[in-house]
């Protein structure tokens, strides 16, 4: 078994190598400080497993020696299934793991409606996805939702755009593929996805701000997602702006989302007797 200092230590010369693109071990044991043994061992076995490759010799030191082998990271080692499921239309893709989309397809959300259509058409789908590409070859399969997630068990607490509550497709999905899945709020993944290679990949600090069907946002705090201690931190559709007006309403959108939002939107045509849909008002 790994010991769970290994496991530290491997972490970290991996995180290296995926930042420099293109390293050695040697220049891996100046950062790090451990021994050229020590580097070579943990190497060598990720070498082995698939997750590192050589690429040929670099440049030796001016006073001579030997060169160093170019080592880097193989993105295409395995691949990710991403789904975002959102309020008017929902998008699969396959993406390595440098976050690159490989394949994608987008459905009209129309189809996952209800919670036996969503179970459905998301095991159909992903199906195919991995029959494409081998189940071997998939690492885990994240699904994005627009709603809150229970941190301690990654049940669906409720998605407001579908009316469906206390879901839990974790379970489900893996019971069929046999493959590590996560459930996570979709704003918050977008949070992430820019803090990591996106438009605020310069930041620390980031807080990503989605208006859509709902309204809600993403954290990032020193690099890590914050979610708050029931996960249900960014949800800021859920804030009150005029209690005299709001505390009568009852619907499962948030306050602030009906004022402002894809759904206040439609709600406001409707009253008006507008026959458009948000994409044909901004049309």
């Amino acid at each position: 078994m790994v010991s769970k200092l290994t496991e530290i230590r491997t972490s970290e010369i991996l995180r290296i190598i995926r930042e420099k693109k293109s390293t050695s071990r040697v220049q891996i044991a100046k950062l790090t400080g451990l021994s050229k043994p020590t580097i070579s061992s943990i190497v060598n076995d990720l070498v082995e497993e698939g997750v590192v490759r050589e690429n040929g010799l670099g440049q030796s030191k001016s006073s001579g020696g030997r060169k160093p082998i170019n080592i880097s990271f193989a993105k295409d080692y395995r691949n990710v299934l991403s789904v975002d499921i959102g309020g008017t239309k929902s998008i699969f893709a396959l993406i390595d793991l440098d976050g690159n989309i490989l394949k994608r397809d987008t459905i009209a959300t129309d189809l996952l409606r209800t919670e036996r259509g969503l179970v459905d058409e998301l095991n159909e789908r992903l199906e195919s996805y991995i029959e494409g590409v081998g189940k071997e070859k998939v690492l885990g399969i994240s699904l994005g939702i627009p709603g809150t997630v229970d941190r301690a068990t990654q049940k669906i607490k409720y998605m407001p755009s579908f009316d469906i509550g206390d879901l839990d497709l974790k379970t489900p999905v893996e019971k069929k593929f046999g493959i590590s899945t996560l459930i996570e709020n979709d704003v918050t993944l977008a949070a992430f996805g820019e803090s990591w290679i996106g438009s605020a990949k310069e930041y620390n600090d980031v807080i990503l701000v989605s208006i859509g069907t709902g309204i809600g946002s993403g954290i990032v705090i020193n690099d890590s997602v914050y979610r708050g201690c029931v996960g249900g931190a960014g949800e800021i559709g859920e804030f009150v702006t005029d209690w005299s007006t709001e505390s009568k309403m009852n619907t499962g959108f948030g306050r602030l989302e009906q004022w402002f939002s894809g759904y206040a939107l439609e709600s406001f045509s409707r009253k008006n007797g507008w026959e458009l849909s948000v994409k044909d008002l901004f049309e």
